[in-house]
């Protein structure tokens, strides 16, 4: 008669083997070399970095001119009311209607050329976002090739060892490319 195990004896050799490969893996990692990871805070690289700074002052610069043309537009509408409600008992009905519709026209001119400019304005805004964003993971994966990081956390981290804190290096490295933006 051939020896059976019955279902009730446990089999020893599943788990024998499954505590063998964790004591092997905990064995692997004892000889592997600790794996470096390290933390960048890029809220503080946004507020504190100069290329954010540069970029804000070209931004405004490039729409400055515009925004001027549109205060002088928003003055004569000004003006062009105020004549309007001065002269508004001495003018005949013809020139009454005129001068309201020379105003309702003109409003509408700078609410469009407005909203025109804030177009501009968020899309130049973006692309400059954009730009600025590569550099800063640029940077990052730049420092962390050369430090020999495995691991680099950006953003929502709960906490972080000052340690593994390489924000400082990231933002020196950002700011030598402020010049980049300040270039016509």
């Amino acid at each position: 008669m051939r020896a059976t195990s019955s279902p009730r004896q446990p089999r020893r050799f599943p788990a024998l083997a499954a505590v063998a490969l964790v004591l092997g893996m905990g064995a692997a990692a004892a000889q592997a070399p600790a794996t470096r990871i390290a933390v960048v805070d890029t809220q503080r690289i946004i507020n504190e970095s100069e290329l954010f700074a540069a970029g804000r002052q070209k931004l405004t610069e490039e729409f400055a001119a515009r925004d001027q043309a549109l205060l002088l537009e928003e003055a004569r509408l000004r003006e062009l009311d105020a004549r309007r409600e001065r002269e508004a008992s001495v003018l005949a009905d013809a020139e009454a209607q005129a001068l309201r519709r020379e105003s309702e026209a003109l409003g509408r001119s700078i609410a469009r050329r407005r909203n025109e400019l804030k177009a501009a304005l968020n899309r130049r805004i973006n692309e400059l976002t954009e730009t600025i964003d590569r550099r800063i993971q640029e940077e990052i994966g730049a420092y962390a090739r050369e430090q020999g990081y495995e691991l680099v956390l950006t953003d929502n981290v709960g906490f972080v060892h000052p340690r593994l804190d390489i924000t400082d290096a990231i933002l020196q490295r950002v700011n030598a490319h402020a010049g980049e933006l300040r270039q016509p």
